[in-house]
C-alpha cells in the first residue's frame, strides 16, 4: 500500500488518483503498482545518504509522500509537498536551484563513468506555471536515464513530482499523464 497524504486515495493503477489538498487528479499509467511503505522507505534513505555524503551535511526531509509508484527499479513516479514559508525559508527560486545544484552533484558523484546533462525550464500544467529540472545520465553502455522534477509553491506548500525513467515509452507515459493533470486550487 502507498503512503497517501492530504486526503489522497488510489484505486487500481490505470485509474485516477486525487489529493484534496491540492484538488490534483491524475491518471496513473497502467503499468505502475503502489510502492510499498517499506520500499518507499528503502529509497529515501538511500536517496538522503547519498546526497548527505555530496553536501557533507545532515539532510532534513521535511516531506511528506501524496504517492509513490513504480514499474520496477528503473521507472519510479512521486509526488509529495512539504511546508515552505517564504520568509523563514527565503526566495522559492533560490531554493530550488539549491536543491536541484545537489541532486545534480550527487548523480555526478554517484554515477562514475556516466555523462551527465541537465536542465532548468519551466511548464505550464492545467494552467499553473511549475518549475522543471531535467537530468540525462548516459551511461557508457548506451542506457540512458532521465529524470524530471517539478515543482511549484501553492500558498505555503511546496508541491513537487518526481519521475525517472530508462525507458522512453514509460517515460513519455509518466510525463503525459502528469501534463494531463489537472489541479483545482490555482
Amino acid at each position: 500500500m502507498v503512503l497517501f497524504a492530504g486526503g489522497c486515495y488510489a484505486q487500481t493503477p490505470g485509474k485516477e488518483v486525487y489529493n484534496d489538498m491540492f484538488k490534483w487528479r491524475i491518471k496513473i499509467p497502467n503499468e505502475f503498482v503502489n510502492m510499498t511503505a517499506e520500499e518507499y522507505a528503502a529509497n529515501q534513505k538511500k536517496g538522503a545518504d547519498a546526497l548527505e555524503q555530496t553536501v557533507n551535511s545532515k539532510i532534513e526531509n521535511h516531506s511528506k509522500p501524496i504517492f509513490v509508484f513504480k514499474s520496477d527499479q528503473l521507472h519510479y513516479l512521486e509526488s509529495n509537498y512539504q511546508p515552505y514559508d517564504v520568509k523563514t525559508d527565503g526566495d522559492y527560486s533560490a531554493s530550488c536551484r539549491i536543491v536541484n545544484e545537489a541532486v545534480y552533484d550527487t548523480f555526478k558523484k554517484q554515477m562514475n563513468g556516466a555523462q551527465i546533462d541537465s536542465v532548468y525550464t519551466s511548464e505550464t500544467i492545467d494552467g499553473l506555471t511549475f518549475k522543471v529540472f531535467k537530468i540525462s545520465i548516459n551511461f557508457p553502455n548506451k542506457m540512458v536515464l532521465t529524470c524530471y522534477m517539478f515543482s511549484r509553491l501553492f500558498t505555503n506548500r511546496d508541491f513537487s513530482v518526481m519521475l525517472m525513467y530508462a525507458d522512453k515509452v514509460k517515460g513519455e507515459a509518466m510525463l503525459n499523464a502528469f501534463r494531463k493533470s489537472t489541479f483545482g486550487k490555482k
